[in-house]
């Protein structure tokens, strides 16, 4: 089989034939097809079928309004999911927020009743004078003992108050061996 590429003024044409060829270049051109020509039995030269090319334009046609209809849904729906994503992460920022809220007023509200004050803004001034005063000693240089900054309690929250032993802490060997010398 040869490729043919068929002129539009070709007088092997009928009129009907050229308009049939003319409607399927749109195919022609989709497949980078030609027409091909080829020799019967007979000896007469028959060109590929018109309207099976047409079908084919057709059904090409109609798959890509079928692909642009389903790739406009997509797209509607991929926004839609992107809006969702967005506002699900602006609630979880929004629940974080408020968790944290939470911790600090339940810690806040602990302290108080620990210091016996009534107020957040008494705790808030004794916090201050707190800071101040640590502050005041370690620029004096009056500031020794660190261990009073933090309790044992606190190193029981973290964990580490099992590895804390105050007499390992204060003077002696902190492997718990004893020293050769």
């Amino acid at each position: 089989m040869r490729n043919l590429a068929l002129p539009a003024e070709s007088p092997s044409l009928s009129r009907l034939a050229l308009k049939a060829y003319k409607n399927t270049s749109y195919v022609v051109k989709v497949f980078r097809l030609r027409l091909v020509s080829f020799s019967t039995p007979g000896g007469l030269r028959t060109f590929v079928e018109m309207t099976s090319a047409r079908k084919v334009a057709k059904e090409q046609r109609r798959l890509e309004e079928a692909e642009a209809k389903v790739e406009g849904e997509f797209m509607l729906l991929q926004a839609e999911s992107t809006r969702i994503h967005d506002e699900m992460n602006a609630k979880l920022a929004q629940i974080t927020r408020l968790r944290r809220q939470r911790r600090q007023v339940e810690s806040k509200g602990l302290d108080m009743l620990r210091r016996g004050l009534n107020t957040i803004d008494e705790l808030e001034q004794a916090e201050k004078d707190e800071n101040a005063a640590f502050e005041q000693a370690i620029s004096e240089g009056t500031f020794h003992d660190w261990s009073a900054i933090v309790e044992q309690s606190e190193w029981d929250s973290l964990g580490l108050g099992q590895f804390i032993d105050p007499p390992f802490v204060v003077g002696g060997s902190s492997s718990g061996v004893a020293e050769h010398g």
